[in-house]
């Protein structure tokens, strides 16, 4: 920060940073606009209502299927 004889900050170089500054804010909110824009359709995860669920394995470690794998439906 460059000071003036009287110790403040000159004028013009405080225009200067707000300018900046404005500018660099502007950038930023620009990137997040675009980038929501862009991102797409908002993920869906899960079932759909009725839809039926597909088989799968499944290590047992406890009780009498212990260590063995095992196929849910």
């Amino acid at each position: 920060m460059r000071l003036g004889d009287s110790g403040r900050v000159h004028t013009k170089e405080m225009l200067m940073r707000l300018k900046l500054a404005r500018s660099i804010s502007a950038v930023v909110v620009s990137i997040v606009v675009v980038g929501t824009s862009i991102a797409g359709d908002a993920v869906q995860s899960g079932l759909k209502v009725g839809e039926s669920v597909n088989a799968f394995q499944v290590d047992d470690i406890t009780g009498p299927n212990k260590g063995t794998s095992l196929c849910y439906r």
